[in-house]
């Protein structure tokens, strides 16, 4: 499944497993990057939103473009396991 997302330079399709629930999260409960998370998908993660039992973990969509700029990631390790959300 795609996922379009626009950009400053345009849109761009980021390849997802699948798409959940749109959560409405409150401003103020955004923290940083926690702490545990760490390799190269830490470089792409804006901040995070704790949930009822499970971390919401913001995407940053502008830095993950420029980041696969002219690649290709066929075994998407870069961010397997983890639930993302576009802010």
């Amino acid at each position: 499944m795609n996922l379009i997302v626009y950009t400053n330079d345009g849109c761009a399709s980021l390849l997802v497993d699948q798409v959940g629930d749109v959560l409405g999260v409150d401003e103020n409960d955004f923290e940083s990057v926690p702490a545990t998370l760490q390799g190269s998908a830490r470089e792409l993660i804006r901040g995070a939103y704790k949930l009822d039992g499970r971390l919401l973990l913001v995407l940053d969509t502008e830095k993950v473009i420029e980041t696969t700029k002219g690649s290709s990631i066929e075994d998407g390790s870069i961010l397997s396991g983890v639930i993302i959300s576009n802010k």
